[in-house]
């Protein structure tokens, strides 16, 4: 990896690390601000970041920041695997140099990968002991099996948070066996 991916990952980690120091802290006024801050340095990249954060109670107008920032803290987590696993590839020249690609076509391809509940099974049950346990991975299955049953987005979306946050404290092997079906789940 180059030099400026690392510092990107290195980046984006610091403020997974100040998500934590706030939800642990229980910070409500640093979480706001906070929120605020990965909101506008992030929107380019993730524009859809915002879509699950608490809005503010229809009565009260109050806002959970606390839980906005555990959202943002596990989509950051997963951005971070996305760009290590090569799902996310910046566009860069041989100098380093960004560049932005623009299709003017008037025709649209679209490209449709599914991911099963059972090739994810499979790609879990392979991991080794030594990256998670036989009774871990019963449970990661069980999680991705609730997921799967929800009807409901909101209900569905509840179910996956838990999931993200167990999966974040098991690795980054556990993120890429998992993350795929969970995205798809979300989507539906």
């Amino acid at each position: 990896m180059s030099l400026y991916f690392d510092k990107k990952i290195e980046w984006i980690n610091g403020y997974i690390s100040r998500c934590n120091k706030v939800i642990q802290e229980k910070n409500t006024s640093e979480a706001e601000r906070l929120q605020g801050n990965i909101i506008s340095v992030f929107s380019p990249e993730l524009p859809k970041m915002g879509a699950y954060l608490d809005r503010g109670n229809r009565i009260t107008g109050v806002v959970d920041y606390i839980s906005n920032t555990e959202i943002l803290r596990d989509i950051l987590s997963n951005y971070v695997l996305n760009l290590r696993s090569g799902l996310y590839k910046p566009f860069q020249n041989e100098a380093g140099i960004s560049l932005q690609q623009t299709n003017t076509q008037s025709s649209e391809n679209t490209i449709s990968v599914t991911v099963s509940l059972e090739q994810t099974m499979q790609h879990i049950n392979q991991l080794p002991e030594s990256v998670l346990s036989t009774d871990d991975k019963a449970l990661l299955t069980g999680k991705l099996t609730q997921i799967s049953f929800e009807k409901e987005p909101e209900s569905r979306w509840e179910k996956a948070k838990g999931a993200l946050k167990w999966i974040a404290e098991k690795g980054i092997e556990v993120g890429i066996a998992a993350l795929p079906y969970i995205v798809q789940a979300l989507t539906k």
